[in-house]
């Protein structure tokens, strides 16, 4: 994983977080660490994570918001991707709502 983890912080690909527990993002604070934990702040982010993860071959799993999630206490193997920043965000254009795949409609 050290590799997808160096490659992630020199991509400046958002907040690159390894062994992040997951206790720390589920509403049941409960979870084992994820191998690594990335907060891409923007589309163009979020393609970079994307890239990288592919071509590492690497496991990816998105986290919404936390909620009805269960993560044992040996963790997560592989990145967890959580939305962060721009994709957090939602507007009204012309009738209609346009959000983000991070925005919490709570």
């Amino acid at each position: 994983m050290l590799p997808v983890i160096s490659e992630l912080q020199r991509a400046q690909a958002g907040s690159v977080l390894p062994d992040e527990p997951m206790s720390l993002h589920t509403t049941w604070k409960i979870g084992g660490p994820a191998d690594v934990l990335v907060i891409p702040q923007t589309k163009e982010q979020l393609i970079r994570v994307l890239r990288i993860l592919y071509e590492y071959d690497t496991p990816w799993f998105v986290l919404g918001r936390g909620s009805n999630l269960l993560v044992a206490d040996s963790g997560i193997r592989g990145a967890v991707i959580r939305l962060g920043g721009c994709m957090q965000e939602a507007r009204v254009e012309d009738h209609q709502l346009i959000a983000g795949g991070g925005f919490s409609f709570i």
